[in-house]
Parts: C-alpha cells; structure tokens; sequence
C-alpha cells in the first residue's frame, strides 16, 4: 500500500495510515524498505481500549528499530492535543475519525475529575468562575488549568490524579471573572515543561514530568509581568487568562487589561527566553514614537495608553518564526 503501514497482532490485524489513524486490514508483516523486518512492543490506544502486543516477525535490524519508532509516533501522536488549538497555529482539527456522528450518541462517561475550583459570587469574593479550559493530552499525560489559576496533571487514560501545581493566587480579589483558558507544552526532546499564567499576572514553568517550578526560568520558575507596567496604576487589573505561545526559542504572552479606560496599564505582548526566563522582546501594542503606525495617534494620545491588548490565545507559524496576535 502507498497511503500507510500494516502491521499484525496475534488474533488481529490492522492497517495504521500516515495520518495516524488506526482501520482494520489485512495481516502482512511489517518491512522496510531495505527489506528488514523487526520484532518490537507496539502500544497503542483504540476504540477506548490499551493494546500492547508483540510484532511476531523474525530477524530484528537496527533500519526496522527506526522504522517502528516512526511507526509508532505516527500511531501516537495523532491522539495527542499538544497546543490550545490542536497545532501551534490554532487549526482545532483532528484526524481522528473513531467518533462520528453515527455513534457519538452511544458515547458514555469513562472517568470525571472535579476541580473543586469554584465560586457563585457568595463565598471570599463576589466573583464568579468560569470553566473555559481547554485540556492539553501529551502521551497519557493531560493537563488541564482550573478557574484559580491551578495546573493539574491527570493520567489521560483513568482520570488519575498526577500532581498539581497552584500559584496562590488572591481567591477573595474582585475580577471580571475567575477563569483560566490553558496552558502550553513545551519539550526538546530532553526536557518538557508546562508554561501557564495566572489572574496575578505571573508567567510560571512548571516541569511536566514533577508538577515543580523550573528553578531556571524567571525568579525560581515564574515571570511577574506586572513590574514596570502598572506601578502608575496600583489599582488597575492586569492578568494573564489565556495560554502563552512558543515559537523560536522564546515564550510569548499577552495579557487582560482594562479597556474600558483611556489611560492604565499598557497591553504590550512580551517574549521571555524559554529557558531562563529572561526579557527577550517586548511589542508595543500601541506604536511608540518612531515605530510605524505611530502617526495614526493624534498628538500624544499612545502615551499611556490602556487596553488593546491580547487576552486571547495567539497563532504562531514555525516555518516563518510567526506570531498572530489577535489584538482588542
């Protein structure tokens, strides 16, 4: 076949397309190109279940190890949701097509998790929550952020509680709402961390594997956002309610500000080294003198200038090293 792998389990046989997805077919061995063929764990998840079975083809070679390890990516990561959006520009789009509208109605609950993470108004603070997150799936690892601010890290596969990491924030402040969109995944291949921010306006890493700090990044694994923006306006909201994005080595954030006042806290995105945390770029949301665009501000009317910010989750294109701001 051109359009995927076939590959066979004791019993069963399946075909595993370029896309990921997983059909029934028929049961040749698996083989590479240069004719060798491998005897390797294959695990997977399908139709609600774990299978881990063991290729029954003779004479294991250094080409089909590689070859099954791409297989099984394949197989893998189709199943994952690693961006807010599905892929790093925010299509919100799987491949995935073993839930469709001939059987999602015979769907049924697996597990729930309960945050716990909430409030009608009548407890510490007259503001309400929201829950507005959307989960992360890496592997079987989900993640997940709550109304205040909490990032929870749950077996995907059980519900399984991993660990949890909570910034304390303030749960008796007045806000707009208690709310928290999500947060971004971030791995090299040695090293995975969780970046989030929270209703104080902190950017925080959090390492995927333990639910501890990054120690590296920022101020012992969190960025305030806040100093050297809203000191003019001490009692001004600034607060970060929506994933930040990664592109190019730097992690990107944009913020909550009032925009219903003609002077406050600036809506500026800041760009911080995806390591150490420190300021690598910050853009003027509203153009600065000398910075284009600047000459459509009557007189001084960009100083000081509150709102047009980014509250909501960014795009970004690898290829080009691009982000998309969606600015309000």
């Amino acid at each position: 076949m051109t359009d995927g792998f076939e590959f066979r389990l004791p019993e069963m046989s399946y075909t595993v397309l370029l896309d990921g997805t997983i059909q029934e077919g028929p049961p040749p061995i698996l083989k590479n190109n240069f004719g060798a063929y491998a005897r390797a764990p294959v695990s997977y998840q399908g139709a609600g279940r774990m299978y881990s079975k063991t290729l029954s083809t003779p004479g294991l070679r250094l080409g089909a190890s590689v070859f099954a390890s791409l297989f099984l990516a394949c197989c893998i990561s189709a199943q994952e949701w690693r961006y807010y959006g599905g892929d790093p520009g925010g299509m919100r789009y799987s491949k995935l097509d073993q839930v469709n509208k001939k059987n999602v109605g015979r769907l049924a609950v697996t597990w729930i998790y309960d945050t716990n993470d909430y409030s009608d108004g009548t407890g510490a603070s007259v503001t309400r929550s929201g829950f507005e997150a959307t989960p992360l799936v890496v592997g079987n690892t989900m993640y997940v952020t709550t109304a205040f601010s909490r990032l929870i890290a749950l077996r995907a596969e059980t519900g399984e509680l991993l660990w949890v990491f909570d910034p304390k924030i303030d749960r008796a402040m007045r806000a707009n709402l208690f709310i928290n969109r999500g947060a971004t995944y971030w791995s090299n291949g040695n090293k995975s961390a969780v970046f989030f921010g929270d209703l104080e306006g902190r950017l925080w890493a959090v390492n995927a594997e333990t639910g501890k700090r990054e120690p590296e990044f920022g101020e012992g694994g969190m960025v305030d956002l806040k100093k050297g923006v809203v000191e003019r306006y001490p009692r001004a909201q600034y607060r970060i309610t929506s994933p930040p994005a990664v592109c190019g080595g730097v992690v990107i954030t944009g913020s909550l500000v009032s925009d219903g006042e003609p002077r406050g806290p600036s809506g500026d995105v800041f760009a911080f080294d995806i390591h150490s945390g420190a300021p690598r770029w910050r853009f003027h949301s509203v153009p600065h003198k000398d910075e284009f665009g600047n000459d459509t501000w009557a007189v001084d009317s960009w100083r000081d200038r509150g709102g047009t910010n980014v509250w909501a989750p960014m795009s970004v294109d690898d290829r080009t090293q691009t982000v998309f701001l969606p600015l309000t």
